[in-house]
């Protein structure tokens, strides 16, 4: 049945006569479904399970690329650095690549890639991104540069694959290219979840944005996940928007109160979301019956959610909780642009503290909610903040009114304080000091302005506003399209290694547009993970 997927794609390759290749078997003698490299650089073998067969095919590269071997896709060539064996050429591409993790050096063979900081055994986290753009496929997304990898957790610059019992949390995100729809998946044991998929088939935007998602999912020690995309993605070394991240709250924190929820078909009426699918709940703290989170104790606690919208249709959806007597708005997620000609979609975070017993919940606040069972675009999830190793440090922080300015802004300041465990946060200068080392899990969220662009930078240390030393960028979250009619969402998260004092604040780019209001759209968070 595989092959007929492919049938119509291969009738026209040609196959290799000259060059006999026997596909690789793993120990079970089953077929090694992978990418190998052909004696021509344009071209690879690809492997397929066809009953008890383990056929090869001859695939030819987009024009003007090469395959690389490591890297398990077409590449630039100066990437690749292959030699054409059919040929008596001994060209070799040595440029270098900014922010790229391989480097040539001998003809034909990468350099060992970049590595991460030294982390502990026996714990899982992860942080991956591309920094070259991806043409789309059925296999999985190779990731180049790996920032975290805890625990060896991340194999081969593909697979998360822990290797024990837990609860885990991942985040991914992809560069959206210009008039084009996205199906982003990451799937478990090689199947498609569709409680972890970034789905769109609106075209309007006309130049390339990112969007991301959150969730949480339950694995045994041989579960692993990987990252997939049908459509082609834009990803740099400058704003590497394709990135996947994820830890296990196992590993990571004393206690496991999490859960996570899903919708699988459209709602309507300005209420609680019902949400039809409950893919976890530990510790039982989901009512499923009201449709609300009820903190088993005093703590802070981290919450995502995400909106699916109909072609022209917009919504808003707050995250609520009761405060005394009333329920107050914790902070929105607005997506009232009605110019997507197609589906669409957005997520975002939030950290809070709340007292034992308090409720939180989504609250649809205009109508209609757009979701559906093949991607459970309208769900919920969260979990209770209390480090195992390390202090309590978390900061979260919102602005309540926009910003638009024809010169930049730097830093971005924030007027609200939600959270500030550990005082990271320094109100005045509007940025966080590090107050312990260590890996810290990091995000923003944005209102993007209607016709305006979004371009903000998460930088560490440097000094505002001086070019000759303006820090070192570690995330970069963008809308470049303009033609959004009104106000809508995006945002990204990552894990990354930080030293004592080290400082971090955020930048936002000449023309950029921020939307926020007392309902807090614009948010930055984050929180320590692993004191080391």
């Amino acid at each position: 049945m595989k092959l007929l997927v492919f049938a119509t794609a291969l009738f026209s390759l040609s196959f290799c006569s000259a060059y006999d290749f026997i596909c690789p078997r793993d120990i079970y003698g089953d077929c090694i479904e992978d990418r190998f490299a052909y004696p021509e650089c344009d071209k690879y073998y690809r492997c397929f399970t066809d009953g008890e067969n383990c056929p090869a095919f001859v695939f030819d590269c987009p024009p003007g690329l090469h395959f690389s071997p490591p890297v398990q896709e077409c590449v630039e060539p100066y990437i690749a650095n292959c030699i054409d064996s059919t040929t008596v050429s001994t060209t070799t591409y040595s440029t270098p690549v900014t922010g790229t993790s391989w480097t040539s050096t001998t003809p034909g063979t990468p350099s060992t890639p970049w590595t991460p900081t030294p982390g502990p055994e026996g714990i899982a986290a992860f942080s991956a991104a591309r920094s070259y753009s991806w043409y789309g496929g059925a296999e999985s997304v190779y990731f180049d540069k790996v920032d975290v990898n805890l625990g060896d957790c991340f194999k081969s610059g593909t697979t998360f694959l822990p290797g024990r019992d837990g609860v885990y949390f991942a985040s991914f995100s992809g560069g959206i290219s210009s008039r084009t729809p996205a199906d982003i998946s990451i799937h478990e044991n090689n199947i498609r979840n569709p409680q972890c998929s970034i789905y769109r088939t609106s075209t309007t935007p006309e130049n390339p944005g990112m969007m991301y998602r959150n969730f949480l999912i339950e694995m045994d020690m041989y579960d692993s996940l990987t990252y997939h995309t049908l459509n082609s993605q834009t990803s740099t070394s400058l704003n590497l928007a394709t990135s996947f991240s994820g830890f296990s709250l196992t590993d990571m924190f004393n206690y496991v109160e999490a859960f996570y929820v899903a919708r699988d078909y459209p709602f309507y009426g300005q209420e609680a979301i019902p949400m039809t699918e409950v893919y976890l709940n530990v510790g039982n703290n989901y009512d499923i019956y009201n449709h609300q989170f009820v903190a088993p104790q005093a703590g802070v606690y981290y919450f995502f959610f995400g909106s699916g919208q109909a072609a022209f249709e917009n919504n808003r959806i707050a995250l609520m909780s009761w405060e005394g007597t009333a329920p107050e708005t914790e902070a929105e997620l607005w997506v009232h642009s009605t110019s997507h000609n197609g589906l669409d979609m957005a997520n975002r975070g939030m950290m809070m503290e709340l007292y034992a017993g308090q409720r939180v919940w989504l609250n649809l606040q205009e109508d209609p909610l757009y979701s559906d069972a093949e991607h459970n675009q309208a769900y919920f999830g969260g979990f209770l903040y209390e480090p195992k190793q390390g202090p309590t440090v978390a900061w979260a922080v919102h602005r309540d009114k926009p910003w638009q300015g024809a010169i930049g802004l730097d830093p971005v300041p924030f007027e609200v304080i939600g959270v500030n465990e550990g005082n990271a946060f320094q109100a005045l200068a509007n940025r966080v000091i590090i107050p312990t080392r260590g890996y810290y899990y990091m995000e923003v969220s944005f209102g993007t302005l209607p016709y305006l662009p979004l371009d903000v930078d998460i930088l560490v240390n440097g000094q505002p506003e001086d070019p000759e030393d303006i820090g070192v960028a570690i995330g970069h979250a963008f809308v470049a399209s303009t033609n959004h009619s009104h106000v809508a969402s995006t945002g990204r998260s990552l894990i990354i290694h930080l030293e004592m004092h080290d400082v971090v604040r955020l930048k936002a780019q000449p023309e950029t547009g921020i939307f926020s209001d007392l309902d807090k759209q614009t948010s930055w968070m984050g929180f320590l993970l692993y004191a080391d």
